[in-house]
């Protein structure tokens, strides 16, 4: 029978990056080594196992056939420690079919590959850890996190030049503390998705509407825009997506609509119609899309209902809408191309009738501004234009 060491061949030594980061998180006292923690974890998860099964365990770990999940490798030896921390079933993480629910990734997607804010790993199996106490965790740039008390955070400490960073379970954190984000960006999905149709459906999420005539059942689709370009770019996809140039363009003084009619024409749209209504969510194509149609959504969606605002200090880049699921799932996008933002709600303190609050996503610093136009940018040529005289 071939020895352990035979039958797992060292994939890839570990890296300086990846030596940097074990040491900064994972090494416990009188640990330098990634064999140290190996051995630890395996002592600790599988003592009474045979010696054989251990050695092969062992082997597979060193030589990165498998690598535990954070929690283990972090708190292995501590009597306390949670082993597999969670989030809740409607937390989407990054993999390489989209930012999918990891309920849907554990459940359907077994062999899907995930990326853990360094590196991609594959998912080779799943373990029901229970039912555990999920705690809110809002920041002060407007960000929700929602995680299991045992779950690990990264805690910046800038007591001094010479702090480090700490990690602290979700049950230790107290207000004020500072947690550190990554900005890295992540790969993106190569699902096939008609960039075309993601502008259409940005424009329907924010300033449109789609809907059907209560007396012959025909689709009535409606799209307000702010300027010439816009309109005629609406009006070629239209056409790629209906077959027909059949979309009536009325200019306003303030504003141009665009309306469409039929009772099939639309059907290709019929799928998304409970986005378009009581849910707003973005829809699961585009989260399982490509860069240039989540790119191509996000410019529809930020040039029908954002603006550019520039001062004396410097620029805003906004998006504000009164639905608050719907901003954070913007946020989510963003995220993917490395994109840094803030969250927060917007009173209005109109009067003169009864309007509803906003929820309001800002990108502020030049570095994701100059992100946001490389990836994104505006449809709008007013709002783009605004934005690459201050970049």
């Amino acid at each position: 029978m071939d020895s352990a060491e035979t039958m797992f061949p060292k994939k890839r030594a570990i890296s300086k990056v990846a030596q940097n980061i074990l040491k900064k998180r994972y090494y416990h006292t009188g640990e330098n080594s990634w064999e140290d923690i190996a051995n630890r974890v395996i002592e600790w998860v599988i003592p009474d196992a045979p010696q054989d099964r251990k050695e092969i365990t062992r082997q597979m770990i060193i030589n990165t056939y498998f690598i535990p999940n954070s929690p283990c490798l972090v708190n292995s030896g501590k009597p306390d420690g949670g082993l597999s921390a969670c989030v809740p079933e409607y937390t989407r993480i990054p993999t390489d079919m989209g930012l999918l629910p990891i309920s849907d990734v554990v459940n359907n997607k077994i062999g899907a590959w995930v990326f853990d804010g360094t590196n991609k790993v594959r998912i080779i199996g799943r373990k029901n850890s229970g039912i555990k106490r999920v705690i809110r965790i809002t920041t002060e740039r407007g960000h929700v996190l929602d995680l299991t008390e045992d779950h690990r955070v990264l805690v910046y400490n800038n007591k001094n030049k010479n702090s480090i960073s700490k990690w602290k379970t979700v049950s230790e954190l107290k207000n004020g503390d500072v947690l550190e984000f990554s900005n890295m960006g992540s790969d993106f999905p190569a699902n096939d998705f008609d960039k075309n149709l993601a502008i259409f459906i940005g424009y329907l999420y924010t300033d449109g509407c789609f809907t059907r005539d209560g007396r012959n059942g025909s689709r009535i689709l409606d799209i307000i825009v702010n300027s010439k370009h816009e309109a005629e770019l609406l009006s070629k996809i239209n056409i790629l997506i209906t077959g027909e140039d059949n979309l009536n363009i009325m200019y306003n003084d303030k504003y141009i609509r665009l309306r469409g009619y039929g009772t099939s024409r639309y059907s290709l749209l019929e799928k998304y119609e409970p986005f378009f209504s009581g849910i707003c969510r973005v829809p699961n194509d585009i989260y399982e899309s490509n860069k240039e149609s989540i790119g191509a959504f996000l410019s529809a969606v930020f040039s029908a209902d954002g603006y550019v605002s520039v001062t004396k200090t410097g620029a805003i880049i906004g998006l504000a809408m009164s639905n608050e699921m719907f901003i954070r799932d913007v946020g989510k996008l963003l995220e993917y191309y490395g994109i840094r933002y803030s969250i927060h709600k917007s009173v209005d303190k109109r009067s003169d009738y009864k309007r509803l609050d906003s929820y309001v996503i800002t990108i502020t610093d030049k570095f994701s501004q100059k992100l946001f136009l490389d990836n994104i940018n505006f449809i709008n040529p007013q709002k783009s234009e605004k934005l690459e005289l201050y970049l």
